[in-house]
């Protein structure tokens, strides 16, 4: 996965190279591409069909970019990816009537990978293929996409081998996995194949080789084994992972147990996919709430569904979905912003813990002597403490960026943060912002659970040191930066520049502050311009060279109706 760098941004030499590339797109905007044709829709029954699915799920009036989708809820696929409608196969199966289209290539792609711990190595997401499925009984419809997941044994390096498994015929041979979801994301079932055959899970209490297969589904991420002797679990995830290579929702399918020692607990039946009878399985890992009891915390439902037995199958296609899960609902923690002030106590502790305020000193001076960006990341030695690790202070000897790294363990520790050096004294660029959002989609952290995703979020920060000023960050509103993270990804890069249209849209913002300040620092016009871009989203702190005590940042009017940097005045400060 491609992830962000921390960047500093030269908001007076990108906005004077703006100026050419402005005159270039002058010239160039006229020239319009209209050499493809709208094709049209020619059968009667895709056409009603595609009716049904359009007023079914419509497309938010934001053009279809995903707003609010988290990992720990259902993935909205209707919002990003739609159906093509120009590719579709009609055929009756199973006594209804189908109509299977690949995604459209016009929108996002969706991929999936299987995960056990944290790894996504056990299938890689290219060993992936979706495709849109309707199904009619002649009275109403139902849509699922599909995806078929194949054993790299299978497909030995030939991703061809994918195309030759629809829903109506699978390959003699296949091995891998199909799962179904609802267009709105909700887990609809999921088979496991071996060489063609369709693999059963043993009965719930009963033991194969001393492993016991439960089928079911979540929208949580977490590794959990229980104490033995009673019973000993592992857990495979389908992570969903969209076009940009972020993990977008994952799916607990299926566990595996290690009955081997007698398991305890009554015979009250099961929730898996075998016969009922035999001792319960073990209870799904939860989403452990926020312990701090802070009103920041909210709690909302989130749905587990639970796969219905398997079909009964031997017309060589896929079996179908289950349309009609059963559910339960259990909490989860969900974010609420955070104002200036109610975080400027955590910037100050972060800043003057001695670990912390040395790597800054460090920092500063080797990016001040090379002219190049230092930088460390900030690391917990525990979830309980406040002691951090002392993590090496380095660079990757370039002028404008610095590469972040996450850990999440107890011998590298837990990275809450980041520090690095601007060598032009410039303010926290784009990009060094999103890394933040960016970071929650490694595997390692995701794997941790929902716990230590809203410990990470509850603490994460970015820091920026120059010769004159430093600046920290914190994420104010996770919901609207991680949109903010989407359009970004998805901004094209200007060749001349070298920048996408957001980090454009940033300089021009403090480019414009300057000439109508010139007074302004460059360090002051970059703080506006991100005050500006990203709004509520974020939190930015300021403090004198060398100082450990961080005012938040505000933007004023003046009398002439002009905005301006302002430190904001908090309560018993």
């Amino acid at each position: 996965m491609k992830y962000l760098y921390l960047k500093s941004l030269n908001i007076r030499l990108i906005v004077s190279s703006l100026i050419f590339v402005g005159i270039a797109f002058i010239i160039n905007s006229c020239k319009k591409d209209n050499s493809k044709a709208q094709s049209t829709i020619t059968s009667a029954a895709v056409s009603q069909a595609k009716a049904w699915y359009e007023n079914t799920y419509p497309v938010n009036a934001n053009g279809g970019k995903l707003t609010t989708q988290g990992v720990n809820s259902n993935y909205d696929y209707s919002q990003v990816t739609k159906p093509d409608w120009n590719h579709a196969a009609t055929y009756t199966r199973l006594g209804k009537n189908v109509i299977e289209m690949p995604i459209d290539p016009s929108s996002s792609p969706i991929y999936s990978a299987l995960s056990s711990g944290g790894s996504t190595g056990i299938y890689p997401k290219e060993n992936s293929r979706s495709s849109f499925i309707l199904l009619s009984d002649g009275k109403k419809y139902s849509a699922f996409i599909m995806t078929i997941m194949a054993d790299p044994s299978y497909l030995k390096g030939d991703l061809s081998k994918l195309a030759k498994n629809t829903y109506r015929k699978r390959d003699s041979t296949f091995t891998g996995f199909v799962f179904y979801f609802t267009p709105k994301g909700q887990y609809s079932g999921g088979y496991e194949f071996k060489n063609g055959q369709l693999l059963t899970p043993a009965a719930p209490g009963t033991q194969s080789n001393g492993k016991t297969i439960q089928s079911v589904g979540t929208s949580y991420l977490k590794t959990a084994e229980l104490d033995p002797p009673t019973v000993t679990c592992t857990f495979y995830w389908d992570l969903t992972i969209d076009g940009y290579g972020n993990i977008v929702s994952q799916v607990l399918i299926y566990y595996v147990c290690d009955t081997s020692a007698p398991p305890s607990g009554g015979s009250d039946g099961s929730t898996g996919t075998g016969s009922p009878g035999g001792a319960a399985p073990p209870v799904p890992p939860t989403c452990t709430p926020s312990s701090g009891g802070s009103s920041d915390d909210a709690v909302r439902n989130i749905i587990i569904n639970v796969a219905q037995p398997l079909p009964p199958g031997g017309d060589g296609g896929m079996p179908p979905p289950t349309t009609e899960p059963c559910s339960v609902t259990e909490p989860v923690v969900v974010d609420t912003t955070k104002t200036p002030c109610s975080q400027v106590g955590h910037v100050d502790s972060v800043a003057q813990n001695s670990t912390i305020a040395a790597q800054n000193t460090q920092i500063l001076a080797k990016t001040d002597s090379s002219q190049k960006e230092y930088g460390a990341n900030q690391n917990l030695k525990s979830l309980t403490g406040s002691t951090y690790v002392n993590t090496a202070v380095g660079t990757n000897a370039s002028t404008d960026s610095f590469i972040p790294v996450l850990t999440w363990d107890a011998t590298n520790g837990f990275t809450v943060g980041w520090s690095h050096g601007h060598p032009g004294g410039s303010a926290p660029s784009p990009d060094d912002v999103l890394v933040m959002p960016d970071k929650l989609s490694n595997t390692t952290l995701q794997a941790a659970g929902a716990s230590a995703i809203q410990f990470y979020k509850n603490k994460v920060s970015v820091g920026v040191v120059t010769s004159t000023v430093s600046f920290i960050v914190t994420v104010s509103n996770w919901s609207t930066i991680q949109t903010l993270l989407t359009t970004f990804k998805a901004s094209p890069v200007d060749p001349t520049t070298g920048l996408n249209a957001f980090d454009e849209n940033y300089a021009k913002i403090g480019g414009d502050y300057k000439t109508a300040n010139p007074l302004a620092s460059d360090s002051e016009a970059g703080a506006y311009a991100l005050m500006t871009v990203f709004g509520d989203s974020i939190n930015i702190y300021e403090a004198p060279k060398g100082s450990t005590t961080y005012t938040p940042l505000t933007l004023t009017t003046d009398a002439n109706g002009n905005k301006k940097v302002a430190n904001l005045q908090c309560p018993q400060l």
